[in-house]
């Protein structure tokens, strides 16, 4: 996959000796690595040890949709891999809800379901709730990536119901006061979930108007950084001390990333 990453660049520039073959091996590269992961991911989330959650299905469906926006990206590539100047941006667009919808958002919004009772003191989600909440994020994914407005309006209806199960504005459960990490974590899942109804708002708006790009750009914009980087600083400030065993991270740092993130 970082091979991929690394070439894709060529795509933009038109004159760049073997442009055709960097490309092939960029866009190859990125679904041999999805397939990959997802081969990993769907073989250890079957044979897991472990009671079976409806969280792992939002895990399950984010690696397959990381080869489905692989290969959307692949296609996108054809014309310029033909000897074109330019990419097919109906399937690049597709490939970018795939990857950022289906594949990076699926595995945060497991991750969040997981955690959240643990990390913020949240109240469980119903496993039916979740359940036909993933089935009805992988719909939505899916209308997305191939356009029209049907697929942003499915998501967004979805995400305020996976608002609701994942429990950062719910009245915590802990019979004392939550400590201060926790309050944070609480604060970037606020904070986040608010950015992803938002940014997919922006995204079924700019299906309904005359300007679809300035939308799509913009709510994109919102679910990269403030809904997923923010996620992965809130989680990210437990997790890793957590899984280390090393030293908290300062509350002050972490409350300092997740306002300025705010601000971007």
């Amino acid at each position: 996959v970082a091979l991929g990453l690394f070439l894709r660049p060529a795509q933009v520039w038109a004159d760049l000796p073997a442009r055709n073959a960097l490309l092939l091996l960029s866009g190859a590269a990125e679904l041999a690595g999805m397939l990959v992961y997802a081969r990993l991911a769907l073989r250890t989330l079957a044979r897991g040890t472990n009671d079976h959650r409806p969280d792992e299905l939002f895990l399950a469906a984010g690696a397959m949709f990381g080869v489905i926006g692989a290969m959307w990206g692949l296609v996108a590539l054809a014309p310029a891999i033909a000897g074109g100047s330019a990419i097919d941006a109906d399937a690049d667009r597709a490939a970018i809800v795939a990857l950022l919808l289906g594949f990076v958002a699926s595995h945060v919004i497991g991750v969040s379901l997981r955690v959240a009772p643990a990390f913020i003191a949240a109240p469980p989600a119903s496993a039916r709730l979740v359940s036909a909440a993933a089935g009805a994020w992988v719909i939505g994914v899916i209308l997305a990536t191939l356009g029209g407005p049907w697929g942003p309006l499915v998501l967004l209806g979805t995400a305020a119901v996976l608002v609701r199960a994942i429990g950062p504005f719910r009245r915590s459960i802990a019979v004392r006061e939550v400590p201060a990490p926790a309050r944070l974590v609480r604060l970037a899942l606020r904070g986040a979930y608010g950015w992803l109804l938002i940014g997919i708002g922006l995204i079924a708006a700019g299906s309904l108007v005359d300007a679809p790009l300035a939308f799509a750009t913009a709510g994109r914009h919102a679910i990269a950084l403030g809904f997923l980087t923010q996620v992965v600083f809130g989680v990210g400030s437990r997790l890793i001390p957590a899984v280390t065993g090393g030293d908290a991270l300062s509350t002050s740092a972490v409350r300092a990333a997740i306002v300025l993130v705010n601000v971007a």
